[in-house]
Formats: C-alpha cells, structure tokens, sequence
C-alpha cells in the first residue's frame, strides 16, 4: 500500500514564527503523526492542526519530528512524537481557558525549564505563535518575583526610584517600595488601563490580593491577578517583587 494512501487525515502547521502551513494530509494517531515530508521542515514546538470532516479541531505539539529519510520506495517522510494541547484561538489573543491551561502546563515543566526554552527561542516547551512566548515571559517574570517572595529577602528602600545591587551591574527595573503599594497599583492601574472594564476588572483582582487571608488564598489571588494584567506586565513589573513580598505577611 503506496504511504500516501495511509495520510486520511486534513492537517495545517502552524510553526513557531507564526507562518502557516495549510492543505496538507496526514496520519494521526494518538502521540504519533505520520506525514510526506516534501518540502517542508518541521521543528520541536510547531503545531499541527487536525481538522476533521464533523467536529472540533485538534492541536498537537511536536515534542519530536521523528524524520526519516526516503528509502525502498517510501519517500522521506515524518513519525512525530506530538503532545495534544487546548487550541489557540489566534497568533494575537490568548483567550483566558488558554492562559489558564498554559500556567498549569509550565508550572509542571518547572520555570527554570521554561526560562531556558525560552533563551533558546520557546521552541521545545513553550511553542505556539508570538503572543504564547510572550506570555511565557511574562509568567517567568511573575515565577521569579514569587521565589524571591519566598526566599525571605525583606528590603526596605526609601524613594520611588531606589535601587538595591548585589555585586552586580544596575540593569534593575525601578521596584516601587513604602507607602501604600495597593493604592499605587491602584493608581497605575487608573493611568495605564484606557479600557473603563478591564481596568475595573484589574482593580478588583486587586482588591482580592489585598483582602486575601492567608498564604494559600493570597497566592490564588495573586496568579488570578497577572493572568488577568498579562497584557499590561509592563505597566505593572516594578510593583511586582514588592507585591508578592507581601506573601511574608502569612508567615510559612
């Protein structure tokens, strides 16, 4: 039976830059895809979209291509090794289920894990269009504000813009300390968030932080909040070590 015959299945690729790569047939089966490879060169974090006859799509990461060469007959073809992750709903808007779905995932990767995919171009674990590697940035962002949280380091520092260095070059971003960091956030919130709902919504996830009543409750609250200001961590990185120090308040 030629190896053609056996690819049944409607699949695109969506790869790691965002190109896409539509009309193409393959086999899939559970964890592996088999697929003609042509011309095509796929890569570890590419997603292959099953798009069946009746039904939802089906999105599968490539952990391995599984490349073969062409030999007796059966052209160069690839055997990948896929995982089965929820759908992005576009290269540009990660919807809140996704945002979830994607914490939980790096959360049992391990951030260092993650932090280094990510030097390396989020190819092997974060994977998925632009807008997923940036939020995977920005989840090491909050990863590393809430170890340093817990690692029990308090610092007092006076003015908006201190800085404190350990045997280190000065490329910090301000941390605002002292006062009342609520009502800054608060405030930042109120400059930096044209949008009247979401900005509203954003004040209330920070009012839950702040009434939170223990150490557990106040790190759900707190994750709740980044998830949800994930498209303003730019706005909110310098209040972030500050807030999660906050956590200390708890005790262990």
């Amino acid at each position: 039976m030629p190896f053609a015959s056996l690819m049944k299945d409607n699949v695109e690729i969506q790869k790691v830059d965002g190109t896409q790569i539509a009309g193409l047939k393959a086999s899939v089966q559970g964890k592996k895809i088999f697929m003609n490879a042509g011309s095509i060169v796929l890569e570890s974090g590419d997603i292959v979209i099953r798009k069946p006859s009746i039904g939802r799509e089906e999105h599968y990461r490539i952990v391995d291509t599984g490349f073969h060469e062409a030999f007796h007959g059966i052209p160069a073809n690839y055997q990948m090794t896929v995982e089965r992750i929820e759908p992005v709903s576009s290269a540009d808007e990660i919807t809140e289920q996704r945002r979830t779905a994607l914490f939980k995932q790096w959360d049992e990767i391990g951030v260092d894990i993650i932090k280094g995919d990510l030097v390396n171009g989020g190819i092997r674990y974060v994977g998925g269009p632009p807008a997923t590697r940036r939020l995977a940035m920005q989840w090491v962002q909050m990863k590393d504000a809430e170890r340093q949280a817990k690692a029990g380091h308090h610092i007092n520092v006076t003015g908006d813009n201190s800085r404190v260095n350990f045997h280190s070059t000065d490329n910090s971003v301000n941390t605002i300390v002292g006062g009342d960091l609520v009502a800054k956030i608060h405030d930042a919130l109120n400059g930096g968030v044209a949008d009247a709902v979401k900005r509203a919504e954003l004040q209330e996830l920070l009012k839950a932080v702040a009434a939170s009543k223990d150490k557990n409750g106040f790190w759900s609250n707190y994750q709740r909040f980044v998830a949800g200001a994930a498209d303003y961590m730019t706005l909110l990185t310098p209040f972030l070590p500050s807030l999660t120090a906050l956590a200390s308040n708890f005790g262990s």
